[in-house]
């Protein structure tokens, strides 16, 4: 039986193969390695949907924020977000 875990990260490599996830972080560097710039966060606030796995992110639970304007703002779980980097290619070092 998979796991939610593996589903989730099916759900985010299909997002990506159909062009709807970003595809790189929103102003090149990248957390961890780089200076994190604004558009780059780890918060936590009201509950929102996760851009990659479409379940909750409960209200107070942390999570990974990119901005990449005013109209695109992608929000996910912190375990999503890693899934996101991995099906990249991208390595924060951590």
């Amino acid at each position: 039986m998979p796991s939610v875990q593996d589903g989730r990260a099916s759900r985010i490599r299909e997002k990506l193969r159909l062009g709807k996830l970003p595809r790189a972080f929103p102003s090149g560097p990248r957390p961890g390695i780089d200076v994190n710039p604004p558009s780059v966060r780890l918060v936590s606030g009201p509950a929102e949907v996760c851009a990659g796995c479409d379940e909750v992110i409960h209200a107070g639970e942390r999570r990974w924020e990119f901005e990449y304007d005013a109209t695109l703002r992608v929000r996910f779980h912190e375990t999503c977000e890693r899934v996101w980097e991995d099906a990249l290619g991208l390595d924060q070092g951590e």
